[in-house]
């Protein structure tokens, strides 16, 4: 192989390696977000389980638009199973559900964040070696 080939090769590594870190780094973002929603929705529904029923509360409608409201139940949520399909479940049963759930996200963000690390060191070896094969 040429070195003019070696150099094109390695390049072109070096650009994929590039973008494929971009993209976990996105996915890492996404991860971080949702990792932050499930522990927001678990406080929740902890200051939920120790509110009293017929508490008035302010509901949030979005854009900082609230309504008025009563809890009229604390003992059971509705969680969307999917399909718009709502299923009642014990509040108890639907923080174990939401730690679960951030369990298995912080641990995809831990295996996410390893696989970055790895590709950087790849690409940090391509840069090096494409540095080597440019001044030989």
């Amino acid at each position: 192989m040429s070195k003019e080939q070696e150099v094109q090769e390695k390049y072109y590594a070096l650009q994929l390696g590039v973008a494929q870190l971009e993209e976990l780094n996105r996915q890492s973002a996404l991860l971080q977000n949702k990792i932050a929603e499930l522990m927001i929705l678990e406080s929740a529904l902890l200051d939920l389980q120790k509110t009293k029923s017929k508490t008035k509360i302010f509901s949030a409608l979005g854009s900082g638009i609230y309504v008025a409201a009563e809890i009229l139940n604390t003992d059971s949520v509705l969680i969307n199973v999917g399909a718009n399909v709502f299923v009642k479940k014990p509040i108890e049963e639907a923080i174990f559900l939401i730690k679960d759930q951030r369990s298995q996200t912080e641990s995809l963000f831990v295996e996410l964040e390893k696989t970055a690390q790895n590709l950087q060191q790849q690409i940090l070896k391509l840069q090096k070696d494409l540095q080597n094969v440019q001044i030989s």
